[in-house]
């Protein structure tokens, strides 16, 4: 994947977008944060392997 295609993820714009779920995930793969679209009765969601 380009540098390009790759953004900065702040904790700001990912709270304004309420309507879409979302997945922030390691490199490696080693843990992963989902928030979803269902506000007050699903997730945020961590897991670290």
């Amino acid at each position: 994947m380009s540098a390009k295609c790759l953004q900065k993820i702040i904790a700001k714009a990912v709270d304004k977008d309420k309507a879409s779920d979302v997945y922030i995930v390691a490199k490696d793969f080693s843990w992963t944060y989902v928030r979803t679209h269902e506000e007050g009765w699903c997730g945020p969601y961590f897991c670290r392997l």
